[in-house]
């Protein structure tokens, strides 16, 4: 049931949302319909670095049913979201919220 928020700093590009569901979903193994994918842009002029930056970066946060999630699974979306982005798998990072069971409703409906 991963729900994931990506937020791309930098222009926005045509179909990118669902190659960004195809590609995380087979990364980390989801069922087809499994994988949703929310896809926000964010303007350069609305990010900064303090210091030097390494380029326009690229965040994931991650909900999951029961939780976290690990370095590997971690790595494998990163590297999905890289692909596809065309970033550099070290820009991309990678954040998981809390269990959704329990605190979650689909429909109305929790999910326990």
């Amino acid at each position: 049931m991963p729900i994931l928020q990506i937020e791309v700093v930098g222009a926005r590009r045509k179909d990118l949302a669902p190659a960004l569901a195809e590609e995380t979903a087979a990364a980390i193994g989801v069922r087809p319909g499994g994988c949703w994918v929310r896809l926000r842009y964010l303007n350069p002029r609305d990010y900064a670095e303090n210091g030097p930056g390494v380029g326009l970066p690229v965040f994931v946060s991650v909900l999951k049913r029961d939780g976290l999630g690990d370095e590997r699974e971690a790595m494998a979306l990163a590297s999905a979201v890289a692909r596809v982005v065309d970033r550099p798998v070290e820009q991309v990072h990678v954040l998981y919220e809390g269990a959704a069971r329990g605190r979650i409703f689909f429909g109305g409906q929790r999910v326990e």
